[in-house]
């Protein structure tokens, strides 16, 4: 529900030190809230800091002239830029029929800095799928709403669930700073109307848009299509659904790779640091002085954790830092002639990470990947770890094998695993070692680890066979279980043969 003016203006218990604009830049980096903004006629009441770009703009939750807004406050050289480019946006999303939070207040603070007032959307929440009511009826809104903008010849620079809002049912699209004119030129002309996007674009764009989605939304996407056909006059014909269905898969493989790259260097999520002798990347989240210390001497760790596997390959061991539980796995060298054949190539370890971040964006369940150490020489690779958030349910075989459960939950067990293969396979994806100690229980359902083999292949006749192979070695796992294979079997409809 958007805020107005009959609201009832909350008491600030605490309103924090008054600070000029000067005082919020020169300390953007650290400012905590609550803290007070001079403006002409009234103070402006942060309460909230929701993103701040150091040195260049904060965006804060406040109160002003009584009311709810959402303040950005741009400082620096470039400020006149981005407020312009803002104010710009909100113009276009207007004129293009898409609901978007009202600018209330556009208040300059010479020498270098700009405050955009806008009503506060209550209660709203972001499109992505896992926040409440995020259903198909919100986002068949979402692509009607870009399909407008589509229309009117504007594009969003930064397309992203996250700049979407739902509130009271209703979906509104914000950061209009990165709204561009798709044909600039053809606005500056004498045209009555401006010229829509092209349909080659307007399809990327989608595509870019439903790739954020993960493969459980995949049986929506041709409503969704449809939604954005219907708006622009379109028709949604097979042939074309087709078409947007590999732009998807396109637009997923380059999302992935894209936050795979991010991850390995120093960025919101991620705490990464590359020298001569070592690559380190840890997301911040976790971030403590005992897991500090663990990735500073990771064979320490786990000579002293509890022991889960000691191969040639690969030593585990689970372990304790900062109150959280972790599976630290150690990608053992175990000869000369194995690290000169190894220490050119990725790392095991940093295949397990990215896999497991792709597992994560496609929304596959898998443990949580926390850490990366690649011990190095310059290029060449050494010893590397992996560590992820720890599991605590059994593996599929012993909860399947053993007395602990009833069959009507080993059943469920089955199928979600088979569930877990469905969606990889409808992924394009191949994991290379299915076997059934693989899969772990987790309070939330069955994950799927050890994702160093897992892989993309391009070629179609490549991943069917791999997906084959897949559902074959899973198969393996219960020969001596007749009602187990049985199950499985008709699962993957697979023929006894």
């Amino acid at each position: 529900m958007s805020s107005t003016n009959s609201q009832t203006p909350a008491v600030l218990a605490d309103p924090g030190p008054l600070l000029d604009l000067a005082m919020v830049r020169d300390t953007s980096e650290g400012i905590t809230t609550p803290f007070q903004l001079e403006l002409p006629g009234e103070a402006l009441h942060c309460q909230d800091i929701l993103r701040r770009l150091a040195n260049n703009r904060i965006v804060a939750r406040a109160q002003w002239a009584g009311r709810p807004v959402l303040a950005k406050l741009f400082f620096g050289r470039k400020a006149e830029r981005d407020a312009a480019r803002e104010r710009t946006g909100v113009t276009l999303l207007q004129a293009a029929g898409v609901p978007t939070p009202a600018l209330l207040a556009d208040i300059a603070l010479p020498p270098q800095g700009r405050v955009l007032l806008f009503d506060y959307l209550d209660q709203a929440v972001t499109l992505l799928p896992s926040n409440p009511g995020v259903d198909l009826k919100a986002m068949q809104a979402t692509c009607t709403l870009l399909a407008r903008l589509h229309h009117h010849g504007v594009r969003h620079s930064d397309l992203h669930l996250n700049n979407f809002l739902l509130a009271q049912d209703r979906v509104y699209a914000i950061d209009a700073g990165a709204l561009r004119a798709a044909r600039p030129f053809a606005l500056l002309s004498r045209r009555e109307s401006p010229q829509p996007l092209s349909p080659g674009a307007s399809r990327r764009d989608l595509a870019d848009l439903l790739a954020q989605l993960p493969l459980s939304w995949d049986e929506r996407m041709a409503a969704l299509w449809s939604a954005y056909a219907e708006a622009r006059n379109w028709s949604a014909g097979k042939g074309r659904e087709a078409g947007w269905r590999r732009l998807v898969m396109r637009a997923r493989r380059k999302r992935i790779r894209r936050y795979q790259r991010k991850s390995l260097r120093n960025c919101t999520e991620f705490q990464a640091s590359r020298t001569f002798s070592s690559l380190l990347t840890l997301r911040r989240a976790y971030a403590g002085p005992d897991l500090e210390q663990l990735l500073r001497q990771p064979d320490v760790a786990l000579r002293q954790g509890r022991l889960l596997k000691a191969g040639n390959t690969a030593t585990l061991a689970e372990v304790e830092a900062d109150g959280r539980r972790y599976v630290i796995k150690r990608y053992n060298i175990k000869s000369m002639r194995h690290w000169l054949s190894r220490c050119w190539r990725p790392s095991r370890a940093l295949r397990s990470w990215h896999n497991a971040l792709q597992l994560e964006m496609l929304g596959i369940p898998t443990a949580t990947p926390v850490a990366l150490l690649e011990r190095r020489f310059g290029p060449l690779r050494g010893r590397a770890y992996l560590l992820t958030e720890a599991l605590p349910g059994p593996d599929l075989l012993h909860a399947v094998q053993g007395p602990r459960y009833a069959s009507a939950e080993k059943s469920v067990f089955l199928q979600q695993a088979i569930g877990l293969l469905t969606r990889l396979a409808a992924a394009g994806l191949v994991h290379g070692d299915t076997k059934a100690t693989n899969f772990l229980l987790a309070a939330d359902g069955v994950k799927l680890i050890d994702l160093d083999s897992l892989n993309w292949p391009r070629a179609r006749w490549r991943q069917r066979r791999g997906i084959a192979r897949d559902q074959a070695r899973f198969l393996h796992n219960w020969l001596d279980q007749a009602s187990v294979l049985a199950e499985v079997r008709q699962a993957f409809n697979t023929d006894d043969a």
